[in-house]
């Protein structure tokens, strides 16, 4: 059995906003980080695209541990202020 160089394993476990709603607009988008793997991860990219739009990515210098899970917001709000569009 061959065993992974760097054992991470990171999920968004939860997106906890924007939640669905009328009259949204600039939205913090704020996620749940887990860590599914047996290694610490020290640092690490997260982001969002809306509607095939320009990727938002950010790096995230934080030691999250193995099991443990991270709430983190995104600087770059999310803009969801078209009225009535389903977003993907």
């Amino acid at each position: 059995m061959e065993v992974a160089e760097n054992p991470v394993d990171l999920t968004i476990s939860a997106v906890l906003s924007p939640e669905s709603g009328e009259n949204l607009g600039q939205e913090d988008v704020r996620v749940s980080i887990l860590n599914k793997g047996l290694s610490p991860a020290e640092s690490f990219t997260v982001g969002y695209i809306i509607d095939d739009g320009d990727p938002v990515i950010e790096n995230v210098e934080y030691g999250l541990m193995p099991d443990n899970t991270l709430d983190y917001t995104i600087q770059t709000k999310a803009d969801l202020s078209i009225p009535r569009h389903l977003y993907t």
